[in-house]
């Protein structure tokens, strides 16, 4: 047992004791912040895929009814609704193959990671919707980030 007249010696943590565990503390952040940025950026990236992914039924139907679509407003897109996607996105049709695309930039308030990654949906000849993503410049690029359905380009 401490004797009473030692006791009040042990109020508080020593120098040593504080710094140990600011350096764990900075430790465990250190593999933390990598993760949650791949985390996010992922999140960031399968969303706007979604966004885009959206607007398939709505370009399949205005093409089969043979109407002229000029911008991605004419398929259902309001410009300033995705935090992600800021420019609105590009439809094309290829009038002599029958292909048909839409095609957007992530340029929103993103993670770093996912800024300027484009996705292409594209539609073949043979009515199939094929996603094409181009990686980010940004670096710290990783191929996890693409969603599976996805082929990545440079």
């Amino acid at each position: 047992m401490i004797p009473m007249a030692n006791l009040k010696k042990y109020k508080g943590f020593t120098l040593i004791e504080l710094m140990f565990v600011v350096a764990i503390v900075g430790i465990l952040t250190s593999i933390a912040l990598p993760v949650y940025q791949d985390y996010a950026s992922k999140s960031q990236i399968y969303t706007a895929y979604s966004e885009l992914a959206s607007l398939k039924k709505n370009i399949d139907i205005k093409v089969f009814n043979g109407e002229t679509l000029f911008n991605a407003t004419d398929i259902g897109w309001v410009t300033g609704t995705s935090q992600l996607i800021q420019t609105d996105p590009i439809v094309t049709i290829n009038t002599s193959t029958g292909e048909y695309a839409i095609e957007a930039t992530i340029d929103g308030n993103v993670q770093p990671i996912a800024k300027n990654v484009k996705i292409k949906l594209l539609n073949t000849t043979e009515g199939k919707w094929t996603c094409i993503l181009t990686r980010s410049t940004t670096g710290g690029w990783k191929d996890t980030l693409a969603p599976a359905q996805c082929q990545l380009i440079d």
